[in-house]
Protein backbone atom coordinates (compact mmCIF):
# COMPACT_ATOMS: atom_id res chain seq x y z
CA UNK A 1 0.00 0.00 0.00
CA UNK A 2 1.42 3.36 -1.07
CA UNK A 3 0.53 6.28 1.16
CA UNK A 4 1.02 8.58 -1.82
CA UNK A 5 -2.30 7.35 -3.24
CA UNK A 6 -4.26 8.99 -0.40
CA UNK A 7 -5.31 12.61 -0.20
CA UNK A 8 -7.23 12.68 3.09
CA UNK A 9 -6.24 11.32 6.50
CA UNK A 10 -9.11 11.09 8.97
CA UNK A 11 -8.17 10.73 12.63
CA UNK A 12 -9.80 9.34 15.69
CA UNK A 13 -8.82 11.90 18.33
CA UNK A 14 -9.27 10.67 21.91
CA UNK A 15 -6.96 7.72 22.46
CA UNK A 16 -5.16 8.09 19.13
CA UNK A 17 -3.89 11.66 19.36
CA UNK A 18 -4.96 12.63 22.88
CA UNK A 19 -3.67 10.54 25.80
CA UNK A 20 -6.93 10.29 27.71
CA UNK A 21 -5.90 7.26 29.78
CA UNK A 22 -3.03 9.13 31.41
CA UNK A 23 -5.33 12.14 31.76
CA UNK A 24 -7.95 10.15 33.65
CA UNK A 25 -5.43 8.52 35.98
CA UNK A 26 -3.58 11.77 36.72
CA UNK A 27 -6.78 13.70 37.42
CA UNK A 28 -8.33 11.07 39.72
CA UNK A 29 -5.14 10.76 41.78
CA UNK A 30 -4.63 14.51 41.98
CA UNK A 31 -8.23 15.27 42.96
CA UNK A 32 -8.77 12.34 45.34
CA UNK A 33 -5.40 12.37 47.08
CA UNK A 34 -3.91 9.58 49.18
CA UNK A 35 -6.74 7.08 48.89
CA UNK A 36 -6.68 7.16 45.08
CA UNK A 37 -2.89 6.76 45.12
CA UNK A 38 -3.42 3.31 46.64
CA UNK A 39 -5.60 2.18 43.73
CA UNK A 40 -4.19 0.45 40.65
CA UNK A 41 -4.47 1.90 37.15
CA UNK A 42 -6.86 -0.91 36.18
CA UNK A 43 -9.15 -0.20 39.13
CA UNK A 44 -9.40 3.50 38.33
CA UNK A 45 -9.72 3.15 34.59
CA UNK A 46 -12.15 0.25 34.78
CA UNK A 47 -14.43 2.30 37.01
CA UNK A 48 -14.06 5.31 34.69
CA UNK A 49 -15.18 3.24 31.68
CA UNK A 50 -18.21 1.94 33.54
CA UNK A 51 -19.06 5.50 34.55
CA UNK A 52 -18.70 6.69 30.96
CA UNK A 53 -20.95 3.88 29.74
CA UNK A 54 -23.53 4.99 32.29
CA UNK A 55 -23.21 8.62 31.11
CA UNK A 56 -22.52 8.57 27.34
CA UNK A 57 -23.75 12.10 26.69
CA UNK A 58 -21.65 15.16 25.68
CA UNK A 59 -18.22 14.88 27.29
CA UNK A 60 -17.99 18.61 27.97
CA UNK A 61 -21.06 18.34 30.21
CA UNK A 62 -21.32 14.91 31.87
CA UNK A 63 -17.79 14.12 33.05
CA UNK A 64 -18.63 15.44 36.51
CA UNK A 65 -21.31 12.73 36.68
CA UNK A 66 -18.79 10.16 35.45
CA UNK A 67 -16.46 11.15 38.28
CA UNK A 68 -19.29 10.96 40.82
CA UNK A 69 -20.02 7.41 39.61
CA UNK A 70 -16.33 6.49 39.79
CA UNK A 71 -15.85 8.02 43.21
CA UNK A 72 -18.86 6.21 44.67
CA UNK A 73 -17.67 2.88 43.27
CA UNK A 74 -14.10 3.34 44.54
CA UNK A 75 -14.96 4.97 47.85
CA UNK A 76 -13.47 8.38 46.99
CA UNK A 77 -14.66 11.87 47.80
CA UNK A 78 -17.44 12.96 45.44
CA UNK A 79 -18.25 16.51 46.50
CA UNK A 80 -19.18 19.13 43.90
CA UNK A 81 -15.69 20.67 43.87
CA UNK A 82 -14.06 17.31 43.07
CA UNK A 83 -16.59 16.56 40.33
CA UNK A 84 -16.15 20.00 38.75
CA UNK A 85 -12.36 19.65 38.91
CA UNK A 86 -12.55 16.36 36.99
CA UNK A 87 -14.84 17.91 34.36
CA UNK A 88 -12.29 20.67 33.78
CA UNK A 89 -9.40 18.18 33.71
CA UNK A 90 -11.09 16.24 30.89
CA UNK A 91 -11.01 19.33 28.68
CA UNK A 92 -7.29 19.66 29.41
CA UNK A 93 -6.21 16.16 28.39
CA UNK A 94 -2.81 16.35 26.72
CA UNK A 95 -1.62 14.96 23.37
CA UNK A 96 0.75 12.04 23.11
CA UNK A 97 4.37 13.20 22.95
CA UNK A 98 4.66 12.79 19.17
CA UNK A 99 1.15 13.85 18.09
CA UNK A 100 1.74 17.56 17.47
CA UNK A 101 4.91 17.14 15.41
CA UNK A 102 3.49 14.21 13.43
CA UNK A 103 0.34 16.15 12.51
CA UNK A 104 2.41 19.16 11.52
CA UNK A 105 4.40 17.04 9.08
CA UNK A 106 1.37 15.19 7.73
CA UNK A 107 -0.52 18.42 7.10
CA UNK A 108 2.03 19.41 4.45
CA UNK A 109 0.93 16.44 2.30
CA UNK A 110 -2.62 15.51 3.30
CA UNK A 111 -5.98 17.00 4.18
CA UNK A 112 -6.44 16.22 7.88
CA UNK A 113 -9.91 15.54 9.26
CA UNK A 114 -10.83 14.87 12.91
CA UNK A 115 -13.52 12.23 13.52
CA UNK A 116 -14.47 11.96 17.16
CA UNK A 117 -17.22 10.99 19.56
CA UNK A 118 -16.27 14.05 21.60
CA UNK A 119 -18.61 17.02 21.28
CA UNK A 120 -17.69 20.29 19.60
CA UNK A 121 -16.60 22.01 22.84
CA UNK A 122 -14.28 19.18 23.85
CA UNK A 123 -12.92 18.81 20.31
CA UNK A 124 -12.05 22.50 20.17
CA UNK A 125 -9.97 22.05 23.34
CA UNK A 126 -8.17 18.99 21.99
CA UNK A 127 -7.58 20.58 18.58
CA UNK A 128 -6.03 23.61 20.28
CA UNK A 129 -3.74 21.33 22.33
CA UNK A 130 -2.70 19.63 19.07
CA UNK A 131 -1.82 22.94 17.40
CA UNK A 132 -5.09 23.28 15.43
CA UNK A 133 -3.94 20.99 12.60
CA UNK A 134 -7.30 19.94 11.13
CA UNK A 135 -8.69 21.13 7.82
CA UNK A 136 -12.10 19.74 8.73
CA UNK A 137 -13.74 17.92 11.63
CA UNK A 138 -16.74 15.71 12.33
CA UNK A 139 -18.03 15.11 15.84
CA UNK A 140 -21.08 13.59 17.50
CA UNK A 141 -22.83 16.98 17.65
CA UNK A 142 -23.13 17.03 13.84
CA UNK A 143 -23.82 13.36 13.19
CA UNK A 144 -26.29 12.82 16.02
CA UNK A 145 -24.73 9.38 16.58
CA UNK A 146 -21.41 8.09 17.89
CA UNK A 147 -18.88 5.65 16.50
CA UNK A 148 -19.10 2.74 15.79
CA UNK A 149 -22.54 3.57 14.35
CA UNK A 150 -22.21 3.28 10.53
CA UNK A 151 -24.12 6.54 10.13
CA UNK A 152 -21.18 8.43 11.65
CA UNK A 153 -18.81 7.19 8.93
CA UNK A 154 -21.42 7.67 6.22
CA UNK A 155 -21.82 11.29 7.32
CA UNK A 156 -18.11 11.93 6.93
CA UNK A 157 -17.99 10.14 3.58
CA UNK A 158 -20.71 12.44 2.28
CA UNK A 159 -19.07 15.51 3.79
CA UNK A 160 -15.70 14.79 2.18
CA UNK A 161 -17.34 14.01 -1.17
CA UNK A 162 -18.74 17.55 -1.10
CA UNK A 163 -15.10 18.70 -1.19
CA UNK A 164 -14.34 16.42 -4.14
CA UNK A 165 -12.79 13.44 -2.33
CA UNK A 166 -13.70 9.82 -3.06
CA UNK A 167 -13.70 6.97 -0.56
CA UNK A 168 -10.52 5.63 -2.15
CA UNK A 169 -8.78 8.95 -1.35
CA UNK A 170 -9.33 8.51 2.40
CA UNK A 171 -7.24 6.64 4.98
CA UNK A 172 -8.53 6.50 8.56
CA UNK A 173 -6.00 6.51 11.42
CA UNK A 174 -7.16 5.04 14.73
CA UNK A 175 -6.31 2.75 17.62
CA UNK A 176 -9.75 1.53 18.74
CA UNK A 177 -10.79 -1.88 17.40
CA UNK A 178 -14.34 -1.34 18.67
CA UNK A 179 -15.02 2.25 17.61
CA UNK A 180 -13.04 2.45 14.37
CA UNK A 181 -10.95 -0.39 12.99
CA UNK A 182 -13.39 -3.28 13.12
CA UNK A 183 -16.30 -1.20 11.85
CA UNK A 184 -14.46 0.41 8.94
CA UNK A 185 -12.64 -2.75 7.87
CA UNK A 186 -15.94 -4.61 7.68
CA UNK A 187 -17.26 -1.90 5.36
CA UNK A 188 -14.30 -2.09 3.00
CA UNK A 189 -12.66 1.13 4.14
CA UNK A 190 -8.93 1.45 4.68
CA UNK A 191 -7.70 1.91 8.23
CA UNK A 192 -4.21 2.50 9.60
CA UNK A 193 -3.70 1.08 13.09
CA UNK A 194 -2.06 3.81 15.15
CA UNK A 195 0.34 3.15 18.04
CA UNK A 196 0.65 -0.54 17.37
CA UNK A 197 3.92 -2.22 16.53
CA UNK A 198 4.85 -5.87 15.86
CA UNK A 199 5.74 -7.76 19.01
CA UNK A 200 9.54 -7.82 18.94
CA UNK A 201 11.70 -9.45 21.62
CA UNK A 202 15.06 -9.57 19.89
CA UNK A 203 17.04 -9.29 23.12
CA UNK A 204 15.19 -12.28 24.60
CA UNK A 205 15.80 -14.26 21.41
CA UNK A 206 19.53 -13.55 21.56
CA UNK A 207 19.65 -14.58 25.22
CA UNK A 208 17.86 -17.82 24.36
CA UNK A 209 20.37 -18.51 21.57
CA UNK A 210 23.29 -17.92 23.92
CA UNK A 211 21.80 -20.25 26.55
CA UNK A 212 21.37 -22.93 23.87
CA UNK A 213 25.01 -22.52 22.82
CA UNK A 214 26.20 -22.88 26.40
CA UNK A 215 24.14 -26.05 26.91
CA UNK A 216 25.33 -27.52 23.62
CA UNK A 217 28.95 -26.93 24.63
CA UNK A 218 28.64 -29.70 27.23
CA UNK A 219 27.84 -32.17 24.41
CA UNK A 220 29.81 -30.92 21.45
CA UNK A 221 32.70 -28.58 20.75
CA UNK A 222 31.26 -25.13 19.96
CA UNK A 223 33.39 -22.47 18.29
CA UNK A 224 31.85 -19.00 17.94
CA UNK A 225 32.01 -17.98 14.30
CA UNK A 226 30.65 -15.38 11.95
CA UNK A 227 27.08 -16.56 12.49
CA UNK A 228 26.90 -15.62 16.17
CA UNK A 229 28.44 -12.23 15.49
CA UNK A 230 25.98 -11.63 12.65
CA UNK A 231 23.10 -12.56 14.98
CA UNK A 232 24.38 -10.21 17.67
CA UNK A 233 24.72 -7.38 15.12
CA UNK A 234 21.19 -8.01 13.82
CA UNK A 235 19.81 -7.94 17.36
CA UNK A 236 21.45 -4.58 18.07
CA UNK A 237 20.24 -3.16 14.74
CA UNK A 238 16.63 -4.29 15.32
CA UNK A 239 16.69 -2.86 18.83
CA UNK A 240 17.83 0.51 17.49
CA UNK A 241 15.21 0.47 14.72
CA UNK A 242 12.43 -0.31 17.20
CA UNK A 243 13.32 2.85 19.15
CA UNK A 244 12.63 5.13 16.14
CA UNK A 245 9.13 6.15 15.07
CA UNK A 246 8.11 4.29 11.86
CA UNK A 247 7.03 7.62 10.35
CA UNK A 248 10.68 8.71 10.27
CA UNK A 249 11.58 5.91 7.86
CA UNK A 250 8.59 6.66 5.61
CA UNK A 251 9.61 10.31 5.44
CA UNK A 252 13.22 9.36 4.71
CA UNK A 253 12.22 6.96 1.92
CA UNK A 254 9.82 9.46 0.33
CA UNK A 255 12.48 12.18 0.43
CA UNK A 256 14.83 9.97 -1.62
CA UNK A 257 12.19 8.42 -3.86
Amino acid sequence: MSYNSFKVLTFDVVGTLIDFESGVLEAVRRISGRKAAELSDDQIFGSYKRGRDAHPERSSEVMSDVYRYLAKELGLSADDAACDAFQLAVLRWKPFADSVEALKRLRTKFRLVAMTNADRVALSCYAHALGDPFDDSVCADETGVAKPNPEFFAYNKGRQSAFGYKQSDILHVAQSQHHDIGRLSSRGLLVALHRSRPWSMTEVFLLGALVAIVKLSSWVHVTPGIGIWALASLTILLTILSMVEPGFWWTLLQAHA
